[in-house]
């Protein structure tokens, strides 16, 4: 009798997941259709940004062009665009995988079709590269060789100077030829690639305002044996006024690139490697005011 009633609670259990599979009403794919509140076999419930909506397929998307490119180092996150041709005006593009469904963060219109993009994690990422046959691109070091180092023009300073921290970047001589990331932090009173946490005598200093409203960015050159030195006034991050020991911790976040590659380009983006260089420097402030 236990054995009739560890098995009918088998089948019970079985049946709930199976009903649980087949109630999700989409395969894998991406879709075109409408949003509405009715409920029909062919509706799902879809994430767009941070609420839902109710979408109702109308026909799959009949995709033209795709790319499914890793954004980040671990590859857990990867970025799926497409480009489909042109549909009703006023339809709505949803991406269905892994028994989930998105609406489109990002969409544009030319001559070409309509071209949306998803920003998914690798479960979603695999579903999708099995339903569309777009490849799976990861991630893989890039300047693997590149390093950088902090320092200051010097050991002490009088009160009022100006401390300026320098960053060396160095791709070795002999090195595959990389880009580098400039910009797109830079428009405020810092360029907050760079960040800093400053301590006087041993006690955290309170960060002054420094918020980011972006900039222009590109890619620039690291040529091999010709190191790219970069400057920031630290007193945009922290009150330098006081006497003291300072000690500061440093980072400098950028991405880099193979040479020829557009890191821009949605199909590509799997080429780039994110990288933090990260120090400390060390100087002290004297109570000279200087004249």
């Amino acid at each position: 009798m236990f054995n009739a009633l560890v098995m009918r609670s088998m089948v019970v259990f079985c049946a709930v997941i199976t009903a649980s599979r087949a109630a999700f009403a989409l395969d894998d794919g991406l879709y075109e259709g409408a949003t509405s509140s009715a409920r029909t076999p062919r509706s799902v419930e879809a994430a767009a940004g941070t609420t839902t909506v109710r979408f109702v397929a109308a026909r799959s998307a009949r995709v033209r062009r795709a790319s499914l490119s890793s954004t980040s180092n671990d590859n857990d996150r990867y970025r799926f665009t497409a480009t489909v041709a042109a549909g009703r005006a006023r339809s709505v593009l949803v991406l269905v995988c892994d028994r989930r469904a998105f609406v489109a963060q990002s969409e544009g219109a030319d001559a070409r079709g309509r071209t949306v993009e998803f920003s998914i994690d690798r479960r979603c990422a695999d579903a999708v590269s099995r339903a569309t046959g777009a490849a799976r691109l990861d991630r893989r070091a890039v300047g693997a060789s590149v390093s950088a180092r902090f320092a200051v023009s010097s050991r002490s300073f009088a009160r009022g100077v100006s401390v300026d921290v320098a960053l060396s970047i160095e791709n070795p001589a002999g090195s595959p030829r990389v880009q580098r990331r400039v910009g797109g932090q830079q428009r405020g009173p810092r360029d907050n690639q760079f960040s800093f946490r400053v301590f006087r005598d041993g006690a955290l200093l309170p960060e002054r305002p420094g918020p980011d409203f972006g900039g222009p960015t590109g890619f620039v050159a690291l040529e091999p044996g010709a190191p790219a030195v970069l400057r920031a006034p630290l007193d945009r991050w922290a009150d330098l006024s006081s006497p003291g020991l300072y000690r500061v911790e440093c980072s400098y976040e950028t991405e880099l690139a193979p040479e020829e590659t557009q890191p821009f380009d949605p199909a590509q983006r799997h080429l780039v490697w994110r990288r933090r260089f990260e120090g400390v420097v060390e100087f002290r402030v004297e109570p000279t005011i200087p004249r």
